[in-house]
């Protein structure tokens, strides 16, 4: 599934392939997801405790379009060229008045919310700047976003600085407790401010 009526059915980078999940990657994300150490600061400190069935739902509503914070959401499955499953990104576009705490979505501005998280055996190996990178040129040409934003916890060091390496910048607390919210402009990227 990719959303906004794209044409990209998958990105590429010299060592990463980015495609829309598939039914087939339901196994690996109930893992992904279950993993303390991949959820810790996403709110599940001891990992979603998904079921098979639980996944298979949100994986129904994800084909459907039924999930009512986010209507056009992608997940995108981030593989090794040869098809190692090592990651996912979900996002999507934020609907019209979204707000956090001293922050709102601009009104007729399409913006958008996406994070990364990788296998643990993947970790610190440039794959997750690699993948964003790819994502950022996703949203921001092929989807008309012209803000991006990401909502990392603060005390995960790992995430803000792949954020920030990415050209994000923080704008405040995001609306889940203990998180940032942090943005990069279409503005910025098309101009190639670093990122």
């Amino acid at each position: 599934m990719c959303s906004y009526n794209c044409p990209v059915e998958k990105l590429v980078t010299p060592r990463l392939r980015l495609r829309p999940v598939q039914e087939s990657d339901l196994a690996f994300l109930l893992n992904l997801w279950n993993d303390p150490l991949v959820m810790h600061y996403a709110g599940f400190p001891q990992g979603k405790g998904w079921q098979e069935a639980d996944i298979k739902g949100w994986f129904e509503r994800l084909e459907a379009g039924q999930n009512p914070q986010a209507p056009e959401e992608t997940h995108w499955l981030i593989l090794l060229p040869e098809g190692t499953r090592i990651g996912e990104s979900g996002g999507g576009k934020l609907p019209p008045g979204w707000s956090a705490p001293g922050y709102t979505a601009p009104a007729g501005r399409i913006t958008c919310m996406t994070d990364v998280k990788l296998a643990p055996a993947f970790w610190g190996q440039g794959y997750a700047t690699e993948a964003l990178q790819a994502l950022l040129g996703f949203y921001f040409t092929a989807t008309g976003t012209e803000e991006l934003l990401v909502p990392p916890h603060a005390q995960n060091p790992a995430a803000l600085r792949l954020y920030e390496k990415c050209g994000f910048v923080d704008i405040g607390p995001s609306p889940w407790p203990g998180h940032r919210l942090l943005a990069r402009t279409w503005g910025h990227y098309l101009a190639g401010v670093p990122g």
